[in-house]
Formats: C-alpha cells, sequence, structure tokens
C-alpha cells in the first residue's frame, strides 16, 4: 500500500472510531432496524435482555460482542456505520441475505475481525479499501455481490485471491506474509483480468 493511500484509510478509520460513540446495544439495534429485523427468519430475542442471549450474538466473557452470524436469515436494507462499533468482534457472517447498498468504511474500524462473509448478498459500490487496515483478517468471502470499480491497490499486495474456488491466482513474485481469502465475483469491466495486468506473474493451480 502506498503512504498516500495508508493515510487516507487511517483517516477514515480515524474519522469513523470518532463518530462511534453508542454501546455495542444501540449498534446492534440500529442494525436491526435497518436490515429489518422485524422479518427476520430468527429474530429470538433481540431488544430483550442481554444482547448475549440474542439470536446470532456471540460473546466473551466480559460481555462483549465477539461474533455476528446472522447468515441465511432474510436480512434485507442497508449496513450502516454502526457496524465499526464492536471492538472485539471476531467474526461477522452476514452472507446469503439481500443486504444491499456500499460497504460502508467503518467496517476497517473492527481491530479483531479475523472473519467477514458478506458473500451472496446485493451489495454494490467499490470494494472497501479500509478492509486492508483491519490487520488481523485471515478470511474475506466478497463474492456475488454487484460490486463495481477496480480492486483496491492494497488488495493486490494484502490479500491471496481465490475466485470461487480453483483456479487460485496467486501472485508468483511474492507470498501475502498473511494468507488472506477472497473470493470476487465483480460485475464491472474485466476487473480480474485489470488485476492480471498489474500482477503479470501469475502461477494458476487446478
Amino acid at each position: 500500500m502506498k503512504f498516500g493511500t495508508t493515510l487516507v484509510v487511517l483517516g477514515l478509520i480515524a474519522t469513523v472510531f470518532a463518530q462511534c460513540v453508542i454501546t455495542e446495544e444501540e449498534a446492534l439495534m440500529n442494525m436491526y432496524v435497518a436490515l429489518g429485523g422485524d422479518s427476520w427468519t430468527d429474530n429470538t430475542n433481540w431488544n430483550t435482555g442481554d444482547v448475549c442471549t440474542w439470536y446470532g450474538i456471540g460473546c466473551n466473557i466480559d460481555g462483549y460482542v465477539v461474533s455476528i452470524d446472522l447468515s441465511n436469515n432474510n436480512l434485507v436494507g442497508l449496513l450502516t456505520d454502526d457496524i465499526g462499533c464492536f471492538p472485539y468482534l471476531k467474526s461477522l457472517q452476514l452472507n446469503d441475505n439481500e443486504i444491499s447498498g456500499p460497504v460502508p468504511d467503518a467496517i476497517g474500524n473492527l481491530p479483531s475481525l479475523k472473519y467477514l462473509n458478506l458473500d451472496n448478498n446485493l451489495l454494490t459500490g467499490p470494494l472497501p479499501a479500509t478492509l486492508c487496515a483491519d490487520e488481523h483478517l485471515q478470511y474475506i468471502y466478497l463474492g456475488h455481490n454487484l460490486f463495481e470499480g477496480d480492486i483496491p491497490a492494497c488488495y493486490v499486495t494484502n490479500f491471496t485471491f481465490v475466485k470461487g474456488g480453483p483456479p487460485r491466482l496467486q501472485p508468483a513474485h511474492r507470498r501475502p506474509p498473511r494468507l488472506l481469502r477472497l473470493r470476487v465475483h465483480v460485475r464491472a469491466p474485466l476487473p480480474l483480468q485489470q488485476l492480471q495486468r498489474r500482477v503479470p506473474r501469475l502461477d494458476r493451480d487446478h
């Protein structure tokens, strides 16, 4: 990642952090409203009692949210900046729903995030460059959405690409220090071909 790009990403994260002044419970309820929680397939215990008892929410021993799994649960609507208000969140699974609109820059304000699955939604706009700042990420799934534009340059240097499984596209000249699986189905003019042009030496393993 170039120095200028790093400053932009860090600036976005600092802005999001400054704006995140609500509790985790409030952030979850904002998500509930924005994503049509009353119509979810399962919304057991939501908006009642301890958030750690809410369907799809996992907490650590101190009561902080460490996992959100609302996959295949009829989520319909937009992600909001509240998604960045979970400092201990390790796993976020919102795949197989009908979430639309862009991925908020606040997605890069999750310092503990290791696993992100937004696969098979209706997400649009550019791929979120702020993900490059989530240093503990190990797996990302963004496939089968409606993203547009170029793949961010920092993805090329930080991530190992897996397009729908094999064949694997991996830079031959260097191996990223942390294995990050990125499934990308970008509906834009030849995005993966553009990536190949940027990284001319590619190994294709079937």
